[in-house]
């Protein structure tokens, strides 16, 4: 008769303990991977949302309105030189013939409570604290906002010191963007060029 073979009970117990580990280090893995995707994620749709508010106000910057046959350019009516928080865009003619204040455009950055940054009023651009599905905080949000404002007078090597804001033609917006810590993820300047 034959003797039968097969596992002993500790050879058993080695093979699901080696088991065990490997699954447990693969789903730790699988875990990490999806957590740094969401994180990379937040980031990339915050970075979206600043170029899109960047790209729409560079539009409304460099656009000309059109009322009643009259073309009106855009120029900076006031702006917060203390703070560098907001300004002003009002319209005029090339005869100086200004369009109604019913026209003007106000952005603004709230540095106090929110962070939002608003046009006449309205939110722009969001800052927002989300929660993940194991109730982790991703606070994904603009962290400061400055508008910055030079006289160049098209000489972009010579940079004029302002002494109101109707001589303004180049407006450097600095966004900062940051994550669950204090450090900044990422830095977002960009320069426009008034007409």
């Amino acid at each position: 008769m034959k003797k039968i073979k097969g596992f002993t009970l500790i050879e058993l117990i080695i093979a699901i303990s080696i088991l065990t580990l490997i699954v447990t280090g693969a789903s730790q893995l699988i875990s990490l991977s999806l957590q740094s995707y969401e994180v990379t994620s937040n980031i990339n749709d915050a970075i979206n949302v600043s170029n899109l508010f960047l790209n729409r106000l560079e539009a409304k910057l460099t656009e000309s309105v059109v009322k009643n046959d009259e073309i009106y350019y855009p120029y900076i009516k006031s702006a917060d030189f203390s703070n560098n928080n907001g300004f002003t865009i009002g319209y005029r003619s090339k005869d100086g013939i200004e369009l109604s204040s019913d026209n003007d455009i106000i952005y603004n950055y709230d540095t106090a409570g929110t962070k939002n940054i608003t046009e006449n009023g309205k939110i722009i651009l969001n800052s927002s604290l989300s929660v993940d599905a194991n109730g982790y905080a991703r606070n994904i949000y603009v962290s400061s906002c400055k508008f910055i404002f030079y006289a160049t007078k098209g000489d972009y090597e010579t940079i004029k010191e302002i002494v109101s804001a109707e001589e303004i033609d180049f407006i450097r917006v600095e966004l900062n963007i940051n994550s669950r810590g204090d450090d900044p993820v990422y830095n977002l300047s960009t320069g426009i060029s008034i007409r």
